[in-house]
């Protein structure tokens, strides 16, 4: 008899009398076949066993039909979970071989309720622990998802949710907001929809705001955002220091000569910012004008004496230059 793991060559004769060299030899060819078969660590590795989980919920455990002395890098396990697990952090222990962590593909804990019903894992020997392969939970959401793209293609509907009672089409099922238009194209052949803004309560007129942001201060209804300052009162009287960055309109009672006008608070360059400025003047008093101020044809304006006049400042370069603009001067009850 010969093949690849033991060449009996030279039979011994039965009622013979053998040489202990030829016994020795048959040893020899024995020991042979025997260093060519699989140790346990191949016979463990890329081998899925099967075991029912006898531990507890979140700290599974599980008894080999072959048991193992140790994990072996690749071996995998499929695990008949008796309770679902309740927490995020999990372990198994095989054979009472040591309690290891069990980690998804990405080595993050498993989901609440993903090991449920049985779990396929595969021993990670460079991190120590045991990646889910798979599970009900996976098969249960696949099959949905299958059943879903299966939906679609045979044109049966498009389900919102998995509660959906009704399953409907998308030009159905996609509600419109308020100033959005839906628009159905290619009717009966290859359709898309359009989804666009019919217009805008706030924002009109053609809006060119490349490379800038909006900063959140300035939308329409931001209200209540209100500073007061009075020339008189400030630590150095006649000397404005104007923070606007929590403020959407300051309003200033100009109640002596303003020698000094300060603005800071202003977002960084890149972010337009607009805040609105009124100057009460009680008398005939005289107001600088804050450093980087600019105006339309490059001239300032003139303060109206003992009246309130308002003005709109505008910056996209975080303060260094503010443009103003007239809203209006002395405002005053009608007559």
């Amino acid at each position: 008899m010969s093949n690849d793991y033991f060449n009996n060559s030279a039979t011994l004769i039965n009622g013979s009398t053998a040489f202990g060299s030829d016994v020795e030899t048959k040893f020899d060819a024995v020991t042979t076949a025997f260093a060519k078969l699989p140790g346990e660590t191949e016979l463990i590795r890329g081998k899925v066993g099967v075991a029912d989980d006898n531990g507890v919920v979140n700290a599974y455990a599980c008894t080999m039909h072959k048991t193992i002395t140790s994990y072996v890098d690749d071996m995998e396990v499929v695990v008949k979970i008796a309770n679902a697990n309740t927490a995020e952090a999990c372990t198994l222990n095989v054979d009472s071989v040591g309690v290891k962590s069990i980690k998804t593909s990405d080595g993050n804990n498993p989901a609440i309720g993903a090991l449920n019903s049985y779990a396929h894992l595969r021993y990670d020997d460079d991190n120590g622990y045991f990646v889910l392969l798979s599970s009900a939970t996976h098969e249960d959401r696949i099959k949905a998802l299958a059943t879903s793209i299966a939906a679609l293609l045979a044109g049966s509907g498009c389900p919102v949710s998995s509660n959906d009672t009704s399953a409907g089409f998308l030009n159905g099922k996609l509600v419109a907001g308020t100033n959005i238009s839906l628009t159905e194209n290619n009717d009966g052949g290859n359709e898309t929809l359009s989804v666009s803004l019919v217009s805008s309560p706030i924002l009109k007129g053609n809006l060119d705001c490349a490379g800038y942001e909006v900063e959140e201060a300035n939308m329409v209804g931001d209200t209540g955002k209100v500073t007061t300052l009075t020339a008189s009162t400030q630590t150095t009287p006649g000397e404005i220091e104007l923070d606007v960055s929590q403020c959407v309109t300051a309003v200033i009672t100009v109640d002596q000569n303003v020698t000094a006008f300060t603005i800071t608070g202003w977002p960084a360059s890149g972010t337009e910012a607009i805040r609105v400025l009124r100057l009460n003047f009680t008398g005939a008093y005289t107001c600088v004008y804050p450093t980087g101020s600019e105006f339309p044809g490059g001239a300032s304006y003139d303060f109206t004496d003992s009246g309130e006049d308002e003005f709109t400042l505008t910056t996209r370069d975080g303060g260094t230059t503010i443009d103003w603009s007239l809203r209006g001067q002395d405002f005053g009850a009608a007559v």
